[in-house]
């Protein structure tokens, strides 16, 4: 059986994501250095450039419009309102 292994491109939207979740959990609510601190938000912000990502992907297989609307769904409840933060400010 020939196992074919994605692209680079492809593997780096899978595990940014990942990365950041951890670094995440192992450095919540701790004093951490300047470069901790870089380094973290750096895999953060890789994160977000991968949702953003996997939306233009959805977005290019369904069609403009409506990739759109998964990206800025994912914004809002099942009510249409935006996320609140538990003291009731926006997020």
């Amino acid at each position: 059986m020939i196992v074919r292994r994605r692209p680079l491109t492809a593997q780096w939207t899978t595990l940014v994501p990942f990365l950041a979740a951890v670094l995440l959990i192992f450095t919540w609510g701790r004093d951490l250095p300047t470069a901790v601190v870089a380094l973290v938000t750096l895999v953060l912000a890789g994160a977000v450039l991968a949702a953003v990502h996997h939306a233009e992907v959805v977005a290019h297989r369904v069609g403009e419009p409506f990739g759109s609307l998964v990206l800025a769904h994912c914004r809002h409840d099942h009510r249409g309102r935006p996320h609140r933060h538990p003291d009731g400010r926006r997020r």
